[in-house]
């Protein structure tokens, strides 16, 4: 028997690469995938097949795809209610030591990364539209009445010259709506409010 005839080795062939798939994700960061077909498998010890898939990140932009996102957003964000502190209970967002990177919370963020609300921080002023009698009761919520311009240091989204509603923490019945009438700039708190007229939004 002639082994080398008989018994000679078979490399891997593989076809052509398939067209790039379509992004996966319509508006917004998503991947594209690729493949290609194994016609002849190693025999005796021939070399291994090379790559067979691959994938690649894209962006997809379908403009009624995402012009209907923006509209879902958007529509979230009026339903949202913000909620309200004084300033001086953000005092310690500044404090190193409660700074979510570097102290105490470190470990819940790196556990918990993908919950982390990464939206930047603004200021802004607000224009309360109503609120509630209850606000009456408390020192500070005396201070969100009718009319009022109140500066925010917020969290999250701010809607606007669209009216949303705001809940005043710790003070029984002290809620409202409000509209953001200028904001997402950093010197809006500092040049128009003193301290007892600016709030948090948590």
């Amino acid at each position: 028997m002639d082994y080398h005839h008989t018994c000679k080795s078979t490399d891997c062939q593989v076809g052509e690469w398939e067209e790039w798939t379509p992004c996966d994700n319509l508006c917004g960061y998503g991947t594209r995938k690729r493949q290609r077909d194994v016609t002849q498998y190693p025999d005796n010890g021939g070399n291994h097949c090379p790559e067979l898939k691959q994938r690649r990140a894209c962006v997809g932009y379908q403009a009624e795809i995402c012009r209907k996102n923006l509209i879902d957003e958007r529509l979230q964000e009026t339903r949202e209610t913000a909620r309200l502190l004084p300033i001086e209970f953000g005092r310690y967002r500044t404090m190193k030591k409660y700074d979510p990177w570097k102290g105490l919370l470190k470990n819940l963020y790196d556990k918990y990364f993908n919950e982390i609300f990464s939206r930047p921080s603004y200021s802004g002023q607000f224009t309360i539209l109503s609120t509630h009698p209850g606000c009456e009761k408390s020192s500070w919520g005396s201070l969100l009445a009718v009319n009022t311009d109140v500066g925010m240091r917020c969290l999250g989204h701010g809607v606007y010259k669209t009216a949303t509603v705001w809940k005043a923490m710790d003070v029984q019945h002290c809620h409202g709506t409000w509209q953001l009438t200028r904001g997402h700039s950093p010197d809006v708190c500092s040049d128009h409010f003193t301290d007892k007229d600016i709030f948090i939004f948590i």
